[in-house]
């Protein structure tokens, strides 16, 4: 679950942020390419891996990496919308601001996009692990007596008449998924608060460059019109002219 829930993570992640901040050729096939997965049932995909894996060299299948590459591709949509939402509520002129000030996509997206959609981030790869935990129709062809899953051990337990233990069992797998749940929703909202602060604080700076046309005229500053709009599409910001004793309109600001 652990291992599904990081490689499902990164994975979705560049997918969503793909299709939802570039303007990548084909980014709407891929959009339509990671929806798939979810007519396909689960029993279908784990039949895929098979025949697609055992013949192969490497030793992928027996492993508990076969396993994690079927969930991801089982519930990567799951993961890919949830943070789609995350991506649609983050204003594209904080990426465009990160790039005037010299930042590159990596810097953009670690220092903008990662502590922003943090939350989001958080939460399709909790969903991505509970899914992964629950999951029992992929497993079924491609689990072994070293690569038991939660799903298939109960399902066995079942099935061997053992209902004590199978109730036992499901009973802890319930309680770790609730304490993942609560640490999980106090994680993200930690996350979220942090987010806050750094909406804040981009306001902050637009508003000190308010504040200072505002206080322009008792400083013997000359406010005048500014001359079209900014990158972002937004209205013409008035330019202030700074005079000095027997140079009027010595410097411009803005």
């Amino acid at each position: 679950g652990v291992i599904t829930a990081v490689i499902g993570g990164l994975l979705a992640f560049a997918i969503g942020y793909t299709i939802n901040r570039t303007q990548v050729a084909g980014r709407k096939s891929i959009d339509l390419l990671s929806t798939i997965p979810v007519a396909i049932p689960g029993l279908v995909v784990g039949v895929a891996y098979l025949w697609a894996w055992i013949g192969l060299p490497g030793g992928l299948y027996g492993t508990i990496w076969i396993l994690a590459l079927a969930f991801v591709a089982r519930f990567i949509p799951d993961t890919v919308k949830a943070l789609s939402t995350s991506f649609m509520q983050i204003h594209k002129e904080l990426e465009e601001a990160a790039w005037v000030c010299g930042r590159g996509l990596l810097g953009t997206i670690w220092t903008i996009m990662l502590p922003l959609a943090r939350p989001g981030i958080v939460a399709s790869m909790t969903l991505l692990f509970v899914l992964a935990v629950r999951e029992l129709g992929s497993s079924l062809f491609l689990y072994t007596s070293d690569t038991t899953v939660m799903a298939v051990l109960l399902l066995d337990y079942y099935e061997g008449g053992n209902i004590g233990k199978t109730a036992a069992f499901s009973l802890v797998q319930t309680v770790i998924l609730v304490i993942l749940l609560g640490f999980t929703t106090w994680l993200s909202r930690g996350a979220a608060e942090g987010a806050g602060r750094i909406r804040l604080e981009a306001a902050g700076a637009g508003t000190g460059i308010a504040d200072l046309v505002d206080h322009a005229p008792h400083q013997g500053v000359e406010v005048d019109p500014g001359v079209g709009g900014d990158f972002a599409g937004n209205e013409a910001q008035p330019r202030v002219h700074h005079g000095f004793a027997g140079h009027p309109g010595g410097g411009v600001l803005g």
